[in-house]
């Protein structure tokens, strides 16, 4: 991952960067313009989405955690909000659509295929659509409460904890 991310030259000016500190972090940086190449997180969204009284999960059909099943989510395209893109990889991946109930939380995952990746994820209602696994999903399941899979991403776990905690404050009763 490093080396396919590594900047030798500068994409503005194409002079060989240098390593020095910038606000105390090492840092690839010109001499010439000035360009600082910051790496940061990528973002990204998930959804606990509430059908039917129980959790829409769908099984990973890319790396990484091929095969395991996981909350819909994605990457944030240009242009989009974490909202439009969670409700978006939320029908492409599983077939339905929803509303955002609430925000769940912000949090940080590392991912050896993406590297660092920050995941915002919301609590929605489903309100049309039919299951039908797409996109980057080769399943698509309704699970019960006590039926939830163990996590392959620690984010979503963490997700999961302080879903379980909203539930009631919007009326939702899981199976």
């Amino acid at each position: 991952m490093a080396n396919r991310e590594q900047y030798r030259y500068c994409p503005v000016c194409s002079t060989h960067l240098s390593l020095r500190a910038v606000d105390g972090t090492p840092r690839h940086a010109c001499e010439n313009c000035g360009y600082i190449r910051f790496r940061n997180p990528s973002p990204s969204t998930g959804v606990v989405a509430i059908m039917d009284g129980r959790i829409v999960m769908i099984r990973r059909g890319r790396p990484p955690a091929l095969g395991k099943w996981a909350f819909p989510s994605g990457f944030i395209e240009l242009g989009e909000t974490p909202e439009q893109a969670a409700l978006r990889e939320m029908e492409e991946e599983s077939g339905v659509t929803g509303e955002i109930l609430d925000l769940i939380g912000v949090f940080h995952e590392h991912s050896q295929v993406w590297g660092d990746i920050l995941v915002i994820t919301y609590l929605v209602r489903v309100t049309a659509g039919e299951l039908r696994a797409g996109c980057d999903a080769d399943d698509v399941r309704l699970f019960n409460r006590d039926e939830i899979p163990e996590f392959k991403f620690e984010s979503f776990r963490r997700t999961w904890e302080r879903a379980m905690t909203m539930f009631d404050s919007y009326g939702i009763v899981l199976r």
